[in-house]
C-alpha cells in the first residue's frame, strides 16, 4: 500500500516537472525565435530556427527520457 502510494507520488511530481519543463522550453523556444530574427539577416533566419528548433527538440527528448527512466 505505502510502496503504491509512493510511486504514485513519484509519478505525479514527475508530470509536474514535465509540464514545467514544456512551458520553459516554450518560452525559451519563442524568445530565442525573436532573438534570432533581430541578430540574422532575412535570408538566413529560416536556417538558424530550424538549427535552434532540432536542439531543442534533441534536448527535450534527451530530459524525457531520463525522467521516464528515473521513474521506472
Amino acid at each position: 500500500m505505502v510502496d503504491n502510494l509512493q510511486k504514485t507520488i513519484k509519478s505525479i511530481i514527475a508530470g509536474i516537472f514535465i509540464i514545467i519543463l514544456l512551458i520553459a522550453t516554450l518560452t525559451l523556444y519563442f524568445s530565442m525565435m525573436r532573438t534570432i530574427s533581430t541578430f540574422f539577416d532575412y535570408r538566413y533566419e529560416s536556417i538558424v530556427e530550424v538549427g535552434f528548433a532540432l536542439t531543442v527538440i534533441a534536448i527535450t527528448m534527451t530530459l524525457l527520457k531520463r525522467i521516464m527512466k528515473t521513474e521506472e
